[in-house]
């Protein structure tokens, strides 16, 4: 049996994601003002592209396919070629909305607005709706065990589906109890407190990373710098790399990738406070910026700058 603080968790995680970049953009534009066009272009632009990104993933992926048989069990290459094919799409996305839809935005704040769209359907789609998903199975799951033993027997599923009025034989409640029990074994770091914790921070982590990068592309294309652009282009792709958990391909975690999810977790930290830094840089100096500044220029602190807000 999961523990009811885990689902006490989960439903505070649905809320947070589903509130959070609309308070802080709430928050911005009750100080700063201006439109909010460019967050729902932002959330659009994510929802598009990062489904266009996974749906290319799982073409290549594909275990019926060659190279999806030639990569089964390389978990290495499969991670880069997600974090590749990922990050890629989602630049050409932000690419294409500052070049075209957004073209008539000058002002920094357009790209800032622009990343909580982004960051906000990330916690939608990433956060939110694989929060409800734990639930579903958390809900799933105790259902079938019994509150005597904390544990599913074939007598108690039996008595559940006989109790829901659908036919029940003992080779349906032995299937079921196989199976949960199986799935409790295998993956039960699954619904670890501190795990089912650890996976809502790093959404928060890649929440601040894409708005980072968004003001980081915005200034590269209003700027046309190339070279911050490419630097855009190897941050949205390395993101991609430590935050592959965050995936719902990822719900089952077992022991034997447990310690690599914490690693991603450093390694999005680290990642995610880089592109935090330059972003600042970038915003607080965004008037003083041309397209022949090097990215070494934006790394300087300015302290006649004024504050990022």
């Amino acid at each position: 049996m999961i523990e009811d603080s885990v689902s006490t968790i989960l439903y505070a995680e649905i809320i947070f994601f589903l509130s959070f970049s609309i308070i802080l953009l709430i928050a911005y534009k009750l100080k700063r003002g201006g439109s909010f066009i460019p967050f729902l272009v932002g959330g659009v632009v994510y929802f598009v592209f990062s489904w266009l990104g996974k749906f290319i993933v799982n073409v290549i992926l594909n275990r019926n396919g060659m190279i999806g048989e030639a990569l089964a069990g390389n978990y290495t290459m499969v991670l880069i070629i997600r974090a590749l094919i990922s990050g890629s799409t989602l630049f050409l996305g932000i690419i294409f909305s500052f070049r075209l839809i957004m073209k008539q935005y000058v002002d920094k704040e357009a790209g800032l607005v622009f990343g909580l769209g982004v960051g906000g359907m990330q916690c939608y789609l990433e956060g939110m709706l694989i929060s409800l998903y734990k639930v579903s199975i958390v809900n799933t799951i105790n259902g079938f065990c019994d509150p005597a033993t904390g544990t599913p027997t074939v007598s108690y599923i039996s008595s559940v589906i006989a109790e829901s009025g659908a036919e029940v034989t003992e080779d349906t409640a032995t299937d079921m109890f196989t199976y949960l029990n199986e799935y409790l074994t295998t993956f039960k770091y699954t619904f670890d407190k501190s795990i089912v914790i650890k996976l809502a921070v790093e959404i928060i982590l890649m929440f601040f990373a894409l708005v980072a990068i968004c003001i980081i592309v915005y200034y590269a294309i209003k700027k046309r710098n190339a070279k911050v652009s490419l630097l855009g282009l190897i941050l949205c792709i390395s993101v991609y790399l430590p935050s592959l958990s965050t995936d719902v391909n990822s719900l089952e975690l077992s022991i034997e990738n447990v310690s690599q999810y914490w690693l991603n977790t450093i390694i999005l930290f680290v990642l995610a406070a880089a592109a935090i830094y330059l972003a600042r840089n970038i915003y607080k100096r965004y008037a003083s910026l041309t397209e022949t500044d090097s990215i070494f220029d934006l790394l300087k602190v300015n302290n006649n700058a004024k504050s990022v807000l």
